[in-house]
């Protein structure tokens, strides 16, 4: 060490052996400011790869979220594998659901075909039934084209919501047949059904009135039945297989089947009262039902 004359400063060594700490590029500072750059560079590769994982993750919740919700939504025509002869498993394993339906007034569902008297023959095969449904709807709600399965009960194989077995549509000829679909959370069937339930009572042998609960658990559709004292029979479709069969969209709707089982048309909305619903059978169907 060498003191000059006049400074107090002691020199230690050179002064680029120094670790600079302001602008200068001595080889210490540029080695850490290099050093932070490299951390840098890596520190934002690991955050696009979290992205890019991220992103690859977030594919999945939809659909996974489409799955759990599935049991709720309908299917659309053209995604549903419903094809004809398809069978619908009954949920006979469910115990609050075997529960429910010992206890249901419903009457057992028809498993074959339904023969009768000459009232039975009515058909009502041409004029009015191809016009249209009675109450203001307009024609095409009531053609007899209507629906994918080409205007014919189809061969799909359903559960009785009620007492009873398993129920092949297209096996139910023989007699005119009225078949109407809903479900608990279908406001319209709430007023409907009971005027179904009665119209029911009072047709003997002329006419079987057969409904489809659509759409959701046959529980809830026994409690909904319960619960408005029904008592003709229903069938039970939770996962939707006739939509694609009947071509139906919403709820309700009611088909109307003469007893070779074609279909002679069909009444989109709902049916407001008694007196509409014996004009609509009487026009499709030719049987007379007092209003």
């Amino acid at each position: 060490m060498t003191a000059r004359p006049g400074r107090s400063r002691v020199d230690v060594g050179p002064r680029r052996s120094r670790v600079g700490l302001g602008p200068r590029r001595g080889g210490a500072t540029v080695g850490l400011r290099r050093g932070r750059s490299w951390a840098a560079r890596v520190g934002a590769a690991a955050v696009v790869a979290g992205c890019l994982v991220v992103v690859a993750g977030c594919g999945a919740g939809p659909v996974d979220a489409r799955a759990a919700a599935g049991s709720r939504l309908t299917p659309s025509p053209a995604g549903s594998s419903a094809d004809p002869g398809r069978s619908v498993p009954d949920p006979a394993d469910d115990a609050q659901t075997n529960q429910l339906r010992a206890a249901s007034a419903l009457r057992p569902c028809p498993t074959g075909p339904v023969t009768s008297g000459p009232a039975a023959s009515g058909t009502a095969a041409s004029g009015p039934a191809a016009s249209g449904s009675a109450g203001g709807v307009p024609a095409a709600a009531g053609s007899a084209a209507a629906g994918p399965a080409g205007g014919v009960l189809p061969a799909v194989t359903l559960p009785c919501l009620g007492r009873g077995g398993a129920v092949e549509l297209a096996a139910l000829r023989g007699t005119p047949l009225v078949v109407t679909l809903w479900n608990s959370s279908c406001g319209p069937c709430r007023a409907e059904l009971p005027l179904f339930d009665g119209f029911a009572q009072a047709t003997g042998s002329r006419l079987v009135v057969l409904g489809i609960n659509a759409d959701e658990p046959a529980g809830d559709g026994l409690s909904y039945a319960a619960s408005l004292g029904l008592t003709f029979p229903s069938l039970s479709d939770p996962d939707n297989v006739t939509r694609p069969l009947l071509g139906w969209i919403g709820l309700p709707v009611t088909y109307f089947y003469r007893s070779d089982g074609s279909l002679a048309g069909q009444h989109i909305g709902e049916i407001t009262d008694r007196a509409m619903l014996a004009s609509l059978v009487a026009r499709q169907l030719g049987v007379s039902v007092p209003a």
